[in-house]
């Protein structure tokens, strides 16, 4: 603490006299189990969030309290939980790739990277866009790569929700009957000429109602919805809910384009919200060593 102290008077954080004072007041250990969420990939995303604020704002960091949204117990059970639905997955009959559990009982000298399943998760409160918990893999301290932020990955049938939404802005209704079979040549705007994907089980129906048609994730009817909808239409539901524009082609209307998963957790409260997205973050308020609000959302 009086090092600390020291090197706070000599680059002028507080004046000798408050420092005198400081060393004079009593010690308080802080429990084990207040450290929260230190080295972990929420004190990651949180670090950068506040580096960002700092550079922006040219104030010196000595003596800031920050104020998170993270809930430490939200945090600690979506880390727990990634980490048990992988181990339940690695634990499958068949499962031929490199385990969590194999990979801890190696010799440290011969671990390098790890190989083995990783996850994320993200929770964000609808009606704020305060981020509760973000896990970006099973332990930052074994892969500081923090997925929750920066792992970009096809978004596939998640996307296909935003696309009956666009459908829906234009008058599609969900008990309207639309065509399930393959795509014809030319029959979808944006589509290669010879472009015709699959339905996951393989099988056309005629006819489906469009709310089945999302319900069951029909590949096929939802081409057909966002051909509806029209590309600029649902690229306009894309920006709203993602903050940026997806390919012009009509692969988009299945996620054939890719997202993080903060990305598709902020995009998903247009639903409760009603249209609106509140962008996400991680920090609440920011105090400098005075007390004083220097930053707050």
């Amino acid at each position: 603490r009086d090092d600390t102290l020291d090197s706070m008077v000599r680059y002028e954080f507080v004046s000798e006299a408050e420092a005198r004072a400081a060393k004079k007041e009593p010690l308080h250990i802080r429990p084990p189990d207040r450290r929260l969420i230190r080295g972990s990939y929420a004190m990651d995303a949180i670090q950068r969030d506040i580096e960002i604020f700092l550079e922006k704002r040219n104030i010196k960091q000595g003596g800031l309290e920050i104020i998170t949204t993270i809930d430490k117990s939200l945090q600690e059970s979506a880390e727990r939980s990634l980490d048990k639905r992988l181990r339940s997955i690695e634990r499958q009959a068949g499962y031929r790739h490199q385990t969590r559990a194999a990979w801890q009982a190696l010799p440290a000298s011969r671990r390098g990277n790890p190989a083995y399943l990783q996850g994320a998760v993200v929770v964000i409160e609808n009606n704020t866009g305060a981020v509760r918990a973000i896990v970006g893999g099973r332990d930052a301290d074994e892969s500081k790569f923090n997925r929750a932020l920066y792992a970009k990955r096809q978004i596939g049938s998640v996307f296909k929700p935003f696309v009956y939404l666009a459908a829906f802005d234009h008058g599609l209704r969900p008990e309207t009957w639309i065509e399930d079979d393959r795509i014809r040549p030319g029959e979808v705007e944006y589509a290669p000429k010879n472009w015709s994907p699959n339905n996951s089980d393989g099988k056309y129906y005629k006819l489906v109602t469009v709310k089945n048609a999302l319900v069951q994730s029909r590949n096929t009817s939802s081409v057909r919805v966002g051909d509806f909808a029209q590309m600029g239409n649902v690229n306009d539901v894309a920006y709203q809910a993602f903050a940026r524009k997806m390919p012009m082609q009509a692969s988009s209307y299945l996620g054939s384009w890719e997202a993080t998963p903060r990305e598709v957790a902020s995009a998903y409260t247009i639903f409760p919200n009603g249209g609106t997205r509140y962008r996400p973050f991680l920090i609440s308020k920011i105090l400098d060593r005075r007390g004083e609000v220097v930053y707050q959302t």
